[in-house]
């Protein structure tokens, strides 16, 4: 028998060992996981006052896209970013307003001097409903991934400097669904796609 510290009462040696056991699988325990959640929202005028700020709403695609559990969704408000996208896990990526109606205006992403406007790196994603703009080589570059689909965006490419353009590449994968997109160059290149 030992007797507690400041208690004057005596622990049997189980319980002693029982309570140390214990202890030490609470400090040896990781941390519990932050669970990502299935949809996020985008929108230009989002700050740190909004509420879930940076869990579950953006003012960042990026971030957004960094911030969506694999196989969620991001749904994008108007407003123009000034970012060019990488989307590296499943998910689709989706412009509010082609949503509602295809006519009306969509969010913009602005990549001036980015030689890519948007990559995508893996199978089952779905990018529809923006403006691609300003991206001199490539407005969007799917390459490595199976099962995109690629939709009712609009890529205008501005290039002085490079030979060949592409609005839209498709390389290395299968199942792709590229529709109803249109591509203008403005520059001296050649457009390949």
């Amino acid at each position: 028998m030992v007797t507690a510290p400041g208690v004057g009462r005596i622990l049997h040696p189980r319980l002693l060992f029982a309570l140390m056991v214990l202890i030490c699988a609470l400090l040896m325990a990781p941390a519990a996981a932050v669970v990502l959640p299935d949809r996020v929202t985008v929108n230009e005028s989002f700050s740190e006052q909004t509420p879930d700020y940076g869990y579950l709403n953006f003012s960042s695609i990026q971030d957004a896209i960094d911030g969506v559990a694999t196989g969620g969704e991001v749904w994008v408000h108007n407003g123009t970013y000034r970012e060019a996208l990488v989307i590296d896990r499943s998910m689709s990526v989706l412009g509010v307003s082609a949503m509602t109606a295809l006519d009306q205006k969509r969010p913009v992403i602005d990549v001036p001097g980015e030689a890519i406007g948007v990559e995508i790196t893996a199978g089952n994603v779905t990018f529809s409903g923006f403006e691609v703009t300003n991206a001199t080589e490539i407005g969007i570059f799917a390459h490595g991934a199976d099962a995109v689909s690629i939709e009712h965006n609009l890529v205008y490419l501005l290039n002085e400097t490079s030979p060949f353009t592409c609005g839209i590449l498709f390389e290395d994968g299968a199942g792709a669904c590229i529709g109803d997109n249109e591509v203008l160059v403005v520059g001296n290149s050649h457009q390949m796609g």
